[in-house]
């Protein structure tokens, strides 16, 4: 059976530069970050196990 070539249609990007603004906005003319801010926060578990002993530490960052 022979393969059948599906043509993908190049659509425009999903973002753009707004020139006034100098950030990306959707199609809809949305900003793609919202504000106040898309800060993100993460909390990192650690274990370590020495001498027979379990220690867990967990650091938050936040930014």
């Amino acid at each position: 059976m022979p393969v059948k070539v599906i043509e993908i249609p190049k659509d425009e990007p999903a973002l753009t530069l707004c020139p006034d603004r100098q950030i990306s906005v959707t199609r809809d003319g949305i900003p793609f970050i919202h504000e106040p801010s898309m800060g993100t926060s993460l909390t990192t578990k650690q274990q370590t196990v020495e001498d027979s002993q379990l220690d867990e530490s967990t650091e938050n960052d936040t930014s």
